[in-house]
């Protein structure tokens, strides 16, 4: 399906090599799956000129993609812990506070006790950028990177988060990266590898990250993270339950495996904007691509976005809107479910 609006043009996303490949998997033949190759509609006509005025025509507000505060407290080693250590930073940092990890010269901190736990409401962290400086959590599996108590927002940017590994027996799991009690907001980074993990008949919930508020990624990569139980699972990539907004995002390769599993790279509920992203080659049970499930009416936009490659195992394998959808510039192809 391909949407192409009338009245503006807009930036069109980098094509990525699996957008090369698909024509091909279009044809070939696929033993567990049937592609859907081609449809068209009529686009709807007249989005505003402009981002802000097309959120604003539909009750939403652009998110903001930085915290006010400059960096107040500056990480001078990679350490797990100690004076100058991420760790440190956080356990002394007052809420809206920004941590400055810019000036360090490696390019790993690997965690070894546990996440980075804080109930602070507001707290931001700024890197030197997405793939100069990596939070790896592969030292404390079962903990995860992330662990945020506050109702505020939890801000992130230049940096890659990956290696996470959320596991519990006991109780749901949530946010295999990433947990926020409040909202997220990821700019110019990327997770990867994330895992929540959970034991029947518990739920895994948010591979790479869960908010109970809203999740913001500006230009930003969540790919290679799962949701996985076997029970319940959901949002391989993503789980929002108060809105999704997303801006030259890439959520591709992400899982969600169980009995029950929903949402392989985004599941979210509340109001959704997903503009210039991309939503490819993820898996689930159902509704593989992107779940916008707000059962309120709040609604969803796309506009110039790509959903495409997705897999499910029995339906729904690019978008399932379960609230108004108002799609823009847009191409839904090449996705696919077993039944």
């Amino acid at each position: 399906m391909t949407t192409t609006g009338a009245s503006i043009r807009f930036r069109t996303l980098r094509r990525h090599p699996l957008a090369a490949g698909l024509a091909a998997l279009c044809a070939a033949s696929v033993p567990f799956a049937v592609p859907v190759c081609t449809a068209t509609t009529t686009a709807e006509q007249g989005p505003p000129s402009g981002v802000q005025a097309l959120a604003a025509r539909f009750g939403m507000t652009l998110q903001s993609a930085r915290l006010p505060s400059a960096p107040d407290a500056v990480v001078t080693n990679c350490d797990d812990s100690g004076p100058g250590s991420l760790r440190d930073a956080v356990d002394n940092a007052p809420s809206g506070d920004t941590i400055d990890l810019t000036q360090l010269t490696c390019s790993r901190i690997t965690l070894t006790t546990g996440s980075i736990l804080f109930g602070q409401h507001d707290l931001g962290f700024v890197g030197p950028g997405r793939g100069k400086l990596s939070i790896d959590a592969s030292g404390s599996p079962g903990s995860g990177a992330f662990r945020h108590l506050g109702g505020g927002t939890l801000f992130l940017s230049g940096l890659t988060i990956e290696n996470g590994l959320k596991y519990l027996n006991d109780v749901d799991t949530r946010g295999g990266c990433i947990y926020s009690n409040g909202n997220v907001t990821v700019e110019r980074s990327a997770l990867t590898n994330c895992e929540a993990l959970a034991v029947f008949p518990y739920a895994a919930l948010g591979g790479a990250i869960y908010s109970y508020g809203s999740t913001y990624l500006l230009d930003s990569r969540i790919t290679g993270s799962s949701a996985n139980s076997g029970a319940y699972a959901t949002g391989g990539g993503v789980l929002a339950n108060g809105g999704f907004q997303s801006n030259y995002a890439q959520i591709s390769g992400n899982q969600a495996f169980g009995e029950n599993s929903w949402g392989g790279g985004v599941f979210q509920r509340g109001p959704a904007l997903i503009i210039n992203s991309e939503i490819s080659g993820n898996l689930a049970g159902n509704w593989s691509g992107v779940a916008l499930e707000d059962n309120n009416g709040a609604p969803a936009v796309m506009l110039n976005s790509t959903v495409s490659g997705n897999v499910a195992q029995r339906k729904v394998g690019g978008v399932d809107a379960h609230q108004p959808i108002h799609m823009y510039s847009s191409t839904v192809a090449f996705n696919s479910s077993t039944v």
